[in-house]
């Protein structure tokens, strides 16, 4: 009897441990995603960043499934930046990932988040590339 009771307890927590690592593995592509739409739109690079996007699409619920149905309706460049600032302010607000990093365009008068580093603005791209500010890194949990 203790013997199952044993069992059934591991069992219980390899559930529990198996659902948080889903869900974390679940959030990690969604930054995923959103980061290599970011990076796309900085290089100029509108297929990237739509098929990126579309990717995110899948992974998404709620409002962020919500801004993203906007967002892929953009047909070209500049409507695909213009429908990713409310998506950016979306992301921006979320507890992010170690190495990540919120970033602010005063000119785009928006948010975004991005790999720590330097500035590489989706708004602009290779226009203005560098225009913005690190507002925010994200640190490792537990520092």
């Amino acid at each position: 009897m203790k013997r199952l009771i044993y069992i059934i307890v591991f069992i219980s927590l390899g559930i529990g441990i198996w659902a948080s690592d889903s869900e974390h593995a679940k959030e990690g592509k969604v930054f995923a995603y959103y980061v290599a739409a970011q990076e796309a739109l900085a290089a100029d690079n509108y297929a990237e960043a739509k098929r990126s996007l579309e990717h995110l699409a899948k992974h998404s619920k709620g409002e962020l499934k919500s801004l993203l149905e906007s967002v892929l309706k953009a047909g070209d460049l500049n409507a695909l930046r213009h429908a990713f600032k409310p998506l950016s302010e979306h992301i921006a607000k979320a507890e992010l990932p170690a190495g990540l990093a919120v970033a602010y365009c005063p000119m785009a008068k928006a948010h975004w988040v991005q790999k720590n580093g330097k500035v590489a603005n989706p708004y602009y791209g290779s226009e203005m590339l560098r225009c913005g500010a690190i507002k925010k890194v994200a640190e490792a949990k537990g520092q």
